[in-house]
């Protein structure tokens, strides 16, 4: 049975889709990175198992597999390993390293009904595989399909889209005897997105782009892969690079996105062995920003984070963000905060009924963030890029978490491309772009 290159798809399953330890992100219970993480990214209350150098570490399945090979030999070899076995399982030989067994796989998706082979060696194009039709009774090939995959995605990795937070509207509610804070948010996505790659390694490594951007345990996203290690029963053998657009310190919630987003491609990457609620519950402990980024739709958020109640969003928003470069302390935010007596759910029902409706003059009407008082206090600039933004044109403007990044709403994308080009004199980091009905697909 010998292989050759066409282009019917690779096997891959597409997801679509942090490095601040205390994420600004507009919820004082962001700062369970206080309980924090040991020297190996340890969450409290998790132990992952000890790593065995002589094991084959887990490699990841899934995800948007990446252009570029790692491992050297040790990758190459892993593969043969793989594809020995595969194919010694149900009595083949193999050709070099270009022949496997496959047969129905409907879990790879409805593209993909079929078993596949890896490419060759200088294959570079994930969708040069040969897929087939073959009788081999389906049990066999449902047992063989995450191995098969596993094999496929040597070397090759995971890589994720971690998209930003807006804040649509923050209310908050009123303070709890742990100090956490009870609140009433809508948040959205935008088009700003870091990217998320995950290798396999000898062991758990973390890293930005950034010179001075936190590594290993320090990185929202370490810990997140650590407590997915330690649930699943799996060695946290993998490198973790991170490409960074969101500005750190900012209010969009990039360090709790990154984190969200290894959650989400570790667990496709080993045959989802969590529940949705288990993956929740492990982005719970980790800020309060992060399970709403598991899920990653406009959405109405309320207590410290943990509820979460997607909202139809009509229509994309044009948008522009503003970062004075200045990042500002959740902590102190939220201490400086003082109750302002309105009732709970007060602009939210016209905020969600605007946002199903598409009426942007509507959702700009029910802007608003208790928070922006105190972190002007703070730092002025925001009080300051609030009102230069207001003037530009925008529909509405409001903060975003707790800080230091603003918004505006704009009619339409030449208009906010237009207020983007001037404001720019004003800010170090300015991005004219869309809120999104769903996660983005792609990078801005």
């Amino acid at each position: 049975m010998r292989v050759v290159e066409n282009d019917q798809g690779g096997l891959s399953s597409h997801t679509g889709e942090g490095d601040e330890v205390v994420e600004t992100s507009g919820n004082s219970a962001s700062m369970l990175g206080d309980q924090g993480a040991t020297e190996t990214g340890e969450v409290p209350g998790l132990r992952a198992p000890q790593s065995d150098a002589t094991d084959n570490p887990p490699d990841p399945r899934g995800g948007r597999a990446g252009e570029r090979g790692g491992g050297g030999n040790d990758a190459k070899e892993r593969r043969e390993d793989a594809i020995d076995g595969l194919v010694g399982a149900l009595g083949r030989e193999k050709d070099g390293d270009e022949e496997l067994v496959g047969g129905p796989c409907p879990e790879f998706g409805p593209d993909l009904s079929v078993g596949g082979v890896l490419p060759s060696e200088d294959a570079k194009d994930s969708s040069k595989v040969r897929l087939f039709v073959g009788d081999i009774h389906e049990g066999i090939v449902r047992s063989l399909a995450s191995a098969i995959q596993r094999a496929y995605n040597v070397g090759m990795g995971l890589e994720g889209l971690a998209p930003a937070k807006i804040n649509l509207r923050l209310r908050v509610l009123g303070r709890r005897p742990n100090g956490f804070h009870d609140l009433e948010m809508v948040n959205a996505t935008l088009d700003l997105a870091d990217t998320v790659r995950i290798e396999p390694a000898d062991r758990l490594e973390t890293q930005t782009d950034l010179p001075d951007g936190p590594r290993g345990p320090a990185n929202l996203a370490h810990r997140a892969a650590f407590a997915f290690a330690a649930r699943a029963g799996v060695p946290p053998r993998w490198r973790i690079e991170i490409t960074k657009r969101i500005p750190i310190g900012a209010g969009l919630g990039g360090g709790s996105s990154d984190a969200a987003a290894v959650l989400r491609l570790l667990n496709e990457s080993h045959g989802r062995p969590s529940s949705a609620n288990e993956i929740l519950e492990l982005a719970e402990a980790l800020g309060a920003d992060c399970p709403y980024l598991v899920h990653g739709v406009p959405a109405l958020v309320e207590g410290i984070g943990e509820r979460v109640t997607p909202i139809p969003l009509a229509r994309e928003i044009p948008i522009v963000v503003l970062h004075p470069g200045i990042p500002v302390s959740t902590k102190t935010v939220f201490e400086g905060w003082s109750p302002s007596g309105g009732a709970a759910g007060e602009g939210t029902a016209a905020l969600r009924a605007a946002m199903q409706s598409g009426d942007l003059p509507g959702i700009a009407a029910n802007l608003a963030n208790d928070l922006t008082p105190p972190a002007i206090r703070v730092c002025a600039e925001i009080g300051r890029l609030l009102g230069r933004i207001q003037a530009s044109g925008s529909l509405g403007a409001s903060m975003t978490g707790s800080g230091s990044a603003v918004f505006g709403i704009f009619a339409t994308s030449e208009a906010a491309a237009r207020a983007a080009r001037v404001l720019a004199q004003d800010a170090p980091f300015v991005h004219a772009g869309r809120i999104l009905p769903s996660s983005p697909e792609r990078p801005a």
